[in-house]
């Protein structure tokens, strides 16, 4: 599946680690700004419940290893928006990705299609699906970490602790996916205090 296959690209390298062909900055680099901790005016750490009353008519689906997706879609320009919550957090969003998407059955076939809620493809700081890779440097700085793909796309990250965001939410991870050197996807990921998590040290 494509989205199981995004979300494990995206949230893959949650831990502090640099393998796998990652490329961490020098000490010498300048941190990025703090992250934000919210896309499409959700935060992370939101309550499920308090998600589903703000939008009742996203869709709602499980993948095979237990995320529960809850989605909408800009059917004008096939851009998907997925709040997620993982089986280890499975009252709490902990994960919401933004990507664009060039199958229109993604977002539509002949038995309906996801919502449209108006939703904008950019985060909080206003960096947009399709935007250049400088236009994400020059909003937060020298990436964390960088990584070529199989399929020539690069992915860079950029690492948060946590600390003084609410509601409480840790390890907080911004993953831009790149294509041809434009923003293809952007992902933002925590975990819950004290969640026992695949990703724990």
């Amino acid at each position: 599946m494509i989205i199981l296959a995004i979300l494990v690209m995206a949230l893959g390298c949650r831990k502090a680690t640099h393998d796998g062909g990652a490329r961490a900055p020098n000490s010498n680099e300048t941190k990025p700004p703090k992250l934000e901790n919210a896309l499409l005016e959700v935060k992370l750490g939101s309550t499920v419940k308090a998600l589903e009353q703000r939008f009742p008519t996203l869709y709602r689906h499980q993948l095979p290893m237990g995320e529960v997706l809850y989605e909408a879609c800009d059917q004008k320009n096939l851009v998907v928006f997925s709040f997620v919550a993982e089986p280890w957090s499975p009252n709490f969003v902990t994960s919401i990705m933004v990507r664009q998407e060039h199958d229109v059955g993604v977002c539509r076939d002949t038995t309906g299609g996801l919502p449209e809620l108006g939703f904008a493809g950019a985060t909080t700081s206003t960096v947009r699906i399709g935007d250049h890779a400088a236009v994400v440097v020059a909003k937060y700085g020298k990436p964390d970490e960088e990584q070529q793909l199989p399929d020539g796309d690069q992915v860079v990250r950029y690492r948060s602790s946590g600390k003084g965001y609410e509601p409480p939410i840790q390890n907080i991870l911004l993953v831009f996916r790149l294509h041809d050197g434009k923003v293809l996807s952007f992902t933002i990921a925590g975990d819950i205090p004290g969640a026992k998590t695949p990703f724990s040290q």
